[in-house]
Formats: C-alpha cells, structure tokens, sequence
C-alpha cells in the first residue's frame, strides 16, 4: 500500500497459492480501493503509525490473518515496486496510479 503525505490512494491485492506464500510469485494481484478493503478503524490505525513514524512517503506491506486481524510487516521508503504477473497494460495502468497518486502530493 502506497502512502503519500498521510494519503493512502490505492492497495495491491496480491495472491499467493500456499505453496507460493514465501517466494515472490503472485497466482494473481490488482489495484484495489481503501474501502474495499480496509474499514474506518484500521485505516486510522494505519495512519496513526504512519504519523508516529514521520513516514509520509513510502510503501507498506500489510497482511490479513485468517481472523481478519491486519499486521503490518514491512515500511519501505521506495514506493513503485509492480506486483509480478503484470501484463504490458497491467504494468501501465499501475504506473499511471502511482504517477497520478505522486501528482497530487505535489500539488
């Protein structure tokens, strides 16, 4: 999940097979809206340890438990890394969003 001056304007869904779930290979991934997939509360979670962090501009790696808790298992400074599996357009449409995301903190 990219997040962009306290802004959170999009999240990679990425699947791994049970075999797969270490390794990088994704059976699948897409864009995905906030409200899709994250409620009020944790979205105000996220961005309270974001605050706490002074990490205004970077990617974190979230996952879901079986019990629909979330665990933030990584904070990258480098956002923009592409989920694989992307076809051509795939990788085009991702590179739009994060270039439009990126815009609007300039802004």
């Amino acid at each position: 999940m990219p997040v962009f001056n306290g802004q959170i304007p999009f999240l990679w869904l990425k699947y791994r097979s049970p075999r797969d779930r270490f390794t990088r290979r994704n059976s699948g991934a897409r864009a995905a809206t906030v409200e899709e997939v994250l409620r009020q509360d944790e979205l105000e979670r996220i961005l309270r340890f974001c605050d706490r962090l002074c990490f205004n501009y970077g990617e974190l790696d979230l996952m879901r438990d079986i019990d629909g808790k979330i665990y933030i298992m990584d904070a990258n400074n480098t956002p923009g890394v592409l989920p694989s599996g992307f076809s051509p357009q795939e990788r085009r449409t991702a590179l739009d969003l994060y270039t439009k995301a990126f815009r609007e903190l300039m802004i």
